[in-house]
């Protein structure tokens, strides 16, 4: 039987190595990624003409999924970009579906915020197997995009002082996996004008199941049921804030109607310690409180989340 037993197990571990899905708007404990799992580190740098520009690949490599993070860096006169992502290097479906919601989250992106018009949107056609290629292409556009503004802007008013420069950067971020599934995180910021810049973070799952994006973790019907967890984790947040609010309190603290806090535009995602709740800038509460974010437990939320999210946390 133990020779069985541990048969399977080799046997598991052969089929990951062999074998190696939302909501985009897609990062948010970033700091974990550089051992993740036991991995390696590798890093190799590679030069650009350009000297106020770079583009470094630094592997990793994990026992479950391959990824390169790989980085564009360029700054000229009144702006700067900076674009990371740890690019999948495998040729599975789930690697396959990672690299394409990569490419389509890129091409919605940009400096002047998340493209909600389809024509706007930018189409990587290239090999999309070149993490390279893919983030050197549309940093480039980005750059580009920046500078041209910043220029136009300069010119109105080229009787005052030089606007502020621009900036815009976005990582997309392998922030851990289990046997189940695979946690990106995206977080982007943009400065063009004004009294501050903008910043997104939030989270998504691949299921390592069925190799594609989680659509729901949470059920949406349960939102009313839900309230006293959403508004106890938002008391949370406030006091790890080091401020006191009481649930009393909480209704004109909040941008919330009917004293009901909704749900996360960006689904709730799943992580090693719990579900995990992110609301973007101005989405429950004015610029000042944040990006309101808390995790609850599995024991507690497990109740209202889905059965396809259920699944995927197993015996949590």
């Amino acid at each position: 039987m133990d020779y069985l037993c541990s048969l399977r197990i080799i046997s598991n571990y052969i089929l990951i190595f062999i074998m190696n899905r939302k909501h985009f708007l897609i990062a948010i404990t970033i700091a974990s990624m550089a051992c993740l799992n036991g991995c390696k580190s590798e890093k190799k740098a590679t030069a650009i003409a350009d000297t106020d520009q770079e583009v470094i690949v630094d592997s990793v490599v994990s026992t479950e999924l391959k990824t390169d993070s790989v980085v564009f860096k360029k700054k000229a006169k009144g702006a700067e970009c900076k674009v990371v992502v740890d690019f999948p290097q495998g040729t599975t479906e789930l690697d396959r579906n990672i690299k394409a919601f990569i490419c389509d989250l890129l091409g919605k992106s940009g400096p002047f915020g998340l493209m909600q018009d389809e024509k706007s949107n930018v189409t990587y056609t290239g090999d999309k197997n070149n993490g390279k290629a893919v983030v050197n292409f549309f940093g480039e556009i980005y750059a580009a995009t920046m500078k041209q503004s910043w220029n136009e802007i300069q010119e109105l008013n080229e009787n005052s002082d030089e606007p502020m420069p621009y900036s815009y950067e976005i990582e997309i971020r392998l922030e851990e996996q289990t046997d189940q599934y695979v946690t990106l995180s995206i977080n982007t910021y943009s400065y063009t004008g004004g009294a501050h810049g903008s910043s997104m973070n939030y989270s998504i799952n691949f299921a390592k199941t069925y190799n594609d994006q989680v659509a729901y973790t949470i059920n949406q019907k349960m939102t009313q049921s839900i309230q006293p967890l959403l508004r106890k984790g938002v008391i949370e947040y406030f006091k790890e804030q080091g401020e006191t609010i009481s649930d009393t309190d909480l209704n004109n603290v909040l941008f919330i109607d009917n004293n009901t806090i909704p749900l996360p535009a960006m689904s709730p995602v799943l992580t090693t310690k719990g579900l995990r709740f992110e609301y973007q800038q101005y989405e429950i509460g004015p610029y000042a409180i944040g990006m309101v974010n808390f995790t609850l437990p599995y024991k507690d939320v497990k109740g209202y989340m889905t059965q396809e999210a259920t699944e995927l946390i197993g015996n949590y």
